[in-house]
Parts: C-alpha cells; structure tokens; sequence
C-alpha cells in the first residue's frame, strides 16, 4: 500500500497480483513489476494535482492483471462506474479524466475505486494509462451531459435522458429513443441504467416508487406487534380522500390507539394528535394526557442528522446509507432556517434522497422507515 500526502489529506494505492516494487528514482513515482508486465502509479503536484495509474504489457502473450485500488479516505459520495469516476470531499472532488473504474467499496480506510476494474486484459505490447485529477470545488468539471436532470420518479414516468449521442440499455428497463436524447422506464424499485457513450459505458442508478398511499398499505401488511406505528400509518391513510374501507380501518385504528397511548411514544402520540384533526373518534382527553407525558420536540432533537457534506443530488454507484429517520431529521432541522445558505444548498439533496428512499420501499415497503417519511411531510 502506498501512503501519499496530497493537498486534501492522504491518499492510499494498492497494487496487487503479485507485483513487486522496483527502486525509483524520481519522487513521486513508484514502481512494480510482475513477469514482464509493469505498473506504474505517479503523483504530480501543483496546480493542476494529480494521480496517474499506468500497466504496460511487455511480454509476448496476453495477461490478466487486477486493477489498482485508489482509496480516499475523506470522501462523502463516490459514483465509480465505468468512465465515470468521481469522489466527492467536502471542498473539493477527485475527477477520473481518462481510463475507466468500478466501485471498490467503502471500508475503514474510505471509500475506493478500482483504476481499470477488478481484472483486465493486457495484449502484448499494450499500455493502460489513467488519470486522476483533484479539483476544488469551484472548478470542478460538470456531469456528463446524458445524466437526467431527474433520477427517481413516480412509477409510470420516464427517466428523461438528454443526449441523442449516448444508448441506454438496463435489465428491466424500456428504452424509448427521441430526437433529444432517450426516455426510460421501468418497474418499481431502484435499477442500473447503462449508457453508452462515445467515451464508453457507465452506470447510474435510476429508480420509481409507487404512490405513498400503496406504500403505507403495504406497510400495513408487514407490520409487526407496535401498536403505535400502526396508528400512525393509519391515520395518515385517514386522511387520504375517497378512501374505500374506511370503517373498518376507524375501527382498527380506534383499537390501536387504546393499546399505544397507555404507554405513550413518538408514534402514538402523533398519531393521537391527528386522529382529533382527521376523525371523530373520542380520544381528545386520552390523547392530551398522553401528549402532556410526551414531549415530542425533545424526542426528535436528541436524535441524529446526517453530516451535511455528504448530503448533495450527485448520482452515486452505491447506497448512500441514509435512513428515512436522518433524511426527515435533517429536513426538520433545516425547515427552522429556510433562508440560511445552507437548507438552500442541502434542499436538493433532500429530496433526492427521499425519492430514492421511495424507490427502496417501494419493494421492500419497511413500516418503520415509511413512518418517517410521513412524518416529514406531515410536519413540512
């Protein structure tokens, strides 16, 4: 593993397969081989900072080599898919400019991309080069002009794809093309879209969700014994107009509530306080008792948020791990300062990634995480 001291941190490399060091004389260059075959990684300082990746095939037969590891270890969002290489810092961002990569995951040492994938060939003769370049933010290069200004949309609508020059293909995916570009659809869920383009192919993830009132129906279905998780989910379907069954959910919510608030928690007393706004069921004084027991406000402060740098709509090539409760927290923390510069810069981030969370629950519709997000909407 290499360890190298650049303008924003460190930056580790792995060369693997056998290669073994070679004595360099020029620092910021390092050296390995492996047979008849070389790898070259090199750093370059100043302005224009960069990390180079290099193998060079000098045999007489093809190989088979893995590809470098490039781990950065302050990254907050990486989208790692074939020509599209991009980390993401808080300030800045590692930009791939020639080669390509596959996602290498994110450990304890920070998120790595695989310069070149995990194996590649290499014809005799042949040279594989790389290159990397950290921006800060101000100057870092736009998205490819094919990415969709809208990624995660309701189920039936298209993915709109901006770009006649670029051939979206996907498992599942249909692919209607235009005269500005393609429109894809596909079924609920988050799915891989694979675009191919004239600089070569690239992933990103696209995704639909179904309507949040068949998502809390099917919450319904899966939900265990939490009476106040019930409650909440079913007076938010209370509410809904032209709602068919509706007795017969009064009276299952009715049920709910007498079971949750004895023992009052977050759900059951917000579920206590819009069942008096939306039904006539009498639970006005069992719900104020419950509620002057209960302070709602303090159970949602002392609970976390996500880290504003990595909040941002910038397409990723893996789950970015946020849970419906730190989305919905973060948009609750923010509301209290709608003109401040930062719920401007992280609004669009929210509701990317409640789209997103949408798309995930629309398959597996998770009562709990579908909970928050009904909060979020009840107290925007």
């Amino acid at each position: 593993m290499i360890e190298i001291p650049v303008s924003r941190g460190t930056v580790r490399v792995e060369v693997s397969g056998g290669f073994m060091p070679v004595p360099s004389a020029e620092p910021g260059r390092w050296l390995f081989q492996s047979g008849d075959t070389a790898a070259e990684v090199r750093y370059r300082p100043g302005e224009n900072e960069a990390l180079e990746f290099a193998f060079q095939n000098g045999g007489s037969t093809e190989v088979r080599v893995p590809g470098f590891r490039f781990v950065v270890g302050d990254c907050v969002v990486g989208w790692l898919s074939g020509t599209a290489g991009r980390m993401l810092l808080d300030g800045a961002a590692w930009v791939m400019l020639s080669g390509w990569c596959a996602d290498g995951g994110n450990g304890p040492e920070g998120r790595a991309a695989r310069v070149f994938g995990d194996e590649t060939g290499l014809a005799p003769g042949r040279r594989l080069w790389s290159r990397w370049r950290l921006y800060p933010d101000e100057t870092v290069p736009p998205l490819p002009a094919w990415v969709p200004a809208e990624r995660y949309l309701p189920l039936g609508e298209a993915v709109e794809v901006p770009d006649p020059d670029v051939a979206c293909t996907g498992q599942a995916l249909s692919v209607e093309t235009t005269m500005d570009g393609s429109l894809v659809r596909g079924p609920a869920g988050c799915h891989e879209l694979v675009v191919h383009g004239p600089a070569g192919v690239s992933g990103l993830q696209v995704g639909w969700h179904l309507p949040m009132e068949q998502l809390v129906t099917r919450a319904l279905e899966r939900l265990g014994e939490d009476p106040g998780l019930e409650a909440w989910l079913l007076v938010w379907l209370l509410s809904q107009p032209g709602l068919d069954e509706r007795e017969q959910l009064l009276d299952r919510l009715d049920l709910a509530l007498g079971d949750c608030l004895e023992f009052p928690g977050l759900w059951g007393v917000m579920a206590g306080l819009r069942a008096i706004q939306v039904t006539d069921l009498p639970v006005q004084d069992e719900v104020e008792a419950a509620a002057r027991g209960f302070n709602v406000e303090e159970a949602l402060v002392m609970r976390t948020t996500i880290d504003g740098a990595a909040l941002t709509s910038h397409p990723s090539s893996a789950r970015t791990g946020f849970t419906a409760r730190e989305v919905v927290l973060t948009r609750v923390q923010l509301a209290g300062h709608p003109e401040s510069p930062l719920h401007q810069e992280l609004a669009e981030g929210l509701r990317v990634a409640e789209a997103r969370l949408c798309c995930e629950l629309s398959t597996v519709p998770d009562p709990a995480a579908i909970a928050w997000l009904l909060l979020g909407s009840s107290l925007g």
